[in-house]
């Protein structure tokens, strides 16, 4: 299945009457106004100029609010979802090929005539699917939209969706076959993929991180980025005590110690004693632990975190149980006294519990908490005896981290079972060694796509065609990245979905991502003015308007060239406040005969002209600048020779009257 075009009739009041081409293999034009449809093979189209595997790649691209974001949720919210009540739906087209067949799909209110579809028919069949919307369910009402089991070969294709932006007024949802990989809906989904206690809920946010970071630890391992050249992946993954809990620890008494004089509530005397009796717990771990190594230390670090998150799930709980304070105390006491010097003593809190389970209902599950305190004694056992390999004279490297191997066998084990010893927050940072944030970015797309071929999901394993939307995957790279990021997509997608035929559309502003880009395979897009007007009147201000008149000589095209189109840029091409400030020393130094400029304003002019960069400007600014000084010159010297006509004047008169008096 390869999508071709598609006619939206209106979306969101945004997308009105406009016609979207979506590949480069077809020139493709619908006339609404006599329903006809013309489609024309591309006579400059390669066949697997990208790569054997990738069929496509289209970009929209256009400046921002443009429409580009919206075209792309379209697709992932409503194109392959019926939509009940909604008329706006009533008018749509997909045209999309499945062999050689071109099938046209359109719901019945669009204006379609038959006889006036002109194709190549000696190479194509035709195919006409017509979608009615007179289907009446009592509970919904009518039912606009495409129906996907009627669409051929969509069965053997997988959907993919990717934006990293975070929008939290948009709705995170999406068709049922879309493998959708946006921030915003793995931070809703990833939180049920977790084994979840219902008493120690985490939030999606936790939730987000942890998934986050193991999808990127599972691609960094993985032989799935052999043509991976941008940067080195990284080698090592840090870990580190929470910022947040270590200084909460340091705290705690000083943030307390005000409960003893006044009136506390029942959770602040809580508060108070469970705190104070991991003080009591730090101060003896920390003589333990005078003149130990360096590992000891951490080690004492990650438990007292670990402990003291602990402590906070169990006040939670016990609290919301509504036991009486004493029992509360006595069972978060059998927690903190089976930490000892050597680690954790597993027969005394045996014992200890025990008893606590006769005292308490049968409603409280010890092994809630106790599984949590196991697993963290086993992720400590494999992190401080089996991965770790530290060096004690890379001390700047270890400083306040401790860092782990990420190709060793044992860290996908030791993460899943720190993951398990979650309490209520992560009381433990994981963190990438020396990675930038664009770097990061990188990595972040990649290990979301990877994770999908690696998921347990037989139904997109065995589908062969792959159709993939990319929102502004340039977002967080340096013009350097942007300029590589197709290639980058071409040499790494095969990679990682092989033997998929993969057709990808990406939103960009970036003229970097054009230049890679042939101009079939891009669709330009802005914002509408209110000289556009559709086929019914309708004025299309600040509606998402396709471009047709200019036309892109992109691929090989120089950066500049196409920055000077002025569809990406108007009024130059340097930025707005420079622009603002030349055009300010320009109108001063035309202005001289109505005002002088002062000496410091000068000064000030010729100190910015200096920082200009563009050569033909600089030049015509400092001929402005030295007529203006010339200028200057001779009417301070009149200025001056006025002066001294005048003294001289004043000494003639004072010697005249001087010589009449003798």
């Amino acid at each position: 299945m390869e999508l071709l075009y598609l006619w939206i009739n209106n979306f969101r009041g945004i997308i009105i009457n406009q016609g979207f081409k979506l590949s480069s293999r077809f020139n493709i034009d619908y006339n609404p106004l006599n329903g006809s449809i013309k489609i024309e093979e591309n006579n400059n189209y390669i066949e697997n100029f990208f790569d054997k595997n990738i069929v496509d790649i289209v970009a929209f691209v256009g400046e921002n609010g443009s429409g580009k974001s919206t075209l792309l949720k379209y697709f992932v919210q409503e194109c392959f979802t019926p939509v009940s009540n909604s008329p706006d739906r009533s008018s749509d087209m997909i045209i999309y090929k499945v062999g050689e067949t071109i099938n046209i799909y359109f719901i019945d209110n669009l204006k379609i005539k038959i006889e006036n579809i002109k194709y190549n028919k000696e190479k194509y069949k035709l195919k006409i699917q017509e979608s009615t919307t007179n289907i009446y369910w009592k509970e919904t009402g009518d039912i606009y939209g495409f129906d996907k089991t009627k669409v051929d070969n969509f069965d053997q294709t997988a959907f993919i969706y990717f934006s990293d932006v975070v929008d939290l007024n948009e709705t995170s949802s999406s068709f049922n076959d879309l493998n959708n990989i946006c921030t915003n809906y793995l931070m809703a989904s990833d939180k049920e993929k977790l084994i979840n206690d219902p008493l120690l809920p985490f939030s999606e946010l936790t939730a987000f991180k942890i998934k986050e970071l193991d999808r990127q630890i599972e691609y960094v391992i993985s032989k799935n980025h052999e043509n991976f050249k941008l940067f080195k992946l990284p080698k090592l993954i840090g870990i580190r005590v929470s910022r947040g809990d270590e200084l909460s620890i340091n705290n705690l008494l000083k943030r307390l110690q005000n409960i003893h004089r006044k009136k506390a509530s029942r959770n602040e005397k809580l508060q108070r004693i469970f705190f104070e009796k991991i003080n009591r717990l730090v101060i003896k771990h920390q003589n333990l632990l005078i003149g130990t190594d360096f590992l000891s230390i951490m080690k004492y670090k990650f438990r007292i975190s670990f402990i003291y998150n602990l402590m906070r799930a169990i006040l939670q709980i016990l609290s919301s149980f509504n036991f009486a304070e004493k029992i509360i105390i006595e069972i978060g006491r059998y927690y903190i006294e089976s930490f000892d010097s050597n680690g954790f003593n597993i027969e005394l809190f045996s014992i200890r519990t025990s008893k606590g389970e006769k005292k308490l209902s049968s409603d409280f599950n010890f092994n809630l908490l106790s599984d949590k305190i196991y697993n963290y004694i086993s992720f400590e056992d494999i992190v401080f005896n089996d991965i770790i390999d530290y060096n004690p004279n890379d001390d700047t490297l270890w400083f306040e981290n401790i860092y782990l191997d990420v190709s060793h066998k044992t860290l996908p084990k030791a993460r899943d079972i720190y993951n398990k010893s979650y309490t209520l927050t992560n009381f433990l940072q994981w963190f990438w060694h020396d990675m930038s944030s664009g770097e990061r970015a990188y990595l972040t797309m990649f290990s979301r796509l990877n994770s999908l071929n690696n998921s347990i999901n037989d139904d997109f394993t065995r589908k062969e065609n792959l159709i993939i939307f990319l929102d502004e995957a340039e977002l967080y790279f340096h013009p350097q990245w942007q300029k590589k990021i197709i290639s980058f997509i071409i040499n790494e997608f095969p990679v990682i979905f092989k033997d998929k035929k993969i057709q990808i559309f990406i939103t960009s502003h970036s003229p970097f991502i054009l230049s890679d880009l042939p101009p079939s395979n891009v669709l330009l897009i802005r914002k509408g003015n209110k000289k556009d007007i559709d086929y019914n009147g309708e004025i299309l201000e600040n509606k998402c308007i396709v471009e047709k008149k200019i036309k892109v000589k992109s691929f090989g095209s120089n950066i500049h060239e196409l920055l000077s189109v002025d569809f990406f840029l108007t009024n130059g091409l340097f930025g707005e406040f420079a622009k603002e400030k030349i055009e300010r020393i320009i109108f001063e130094l035309n202005e001289h005969r109505i005002k002088p400029i002062e000496e410091k304003r000068l000064s000030d002019i010729k100190n910015t002209i200096i920082m200009v960069g563009e050569p033909l400007i600089k030049q015509k600014l400092i001929e402005l600048y030295e007529e203006k000084i010339k200028e200057g010159f001779y009417e301070r010297l009149e200025d001056k020779i006025g002066k001294l006509k005048y003294q001289l004047e004043k000494a003639e008169k004072a010697l005249e009257l001087k010589n009449k008096t003798k």
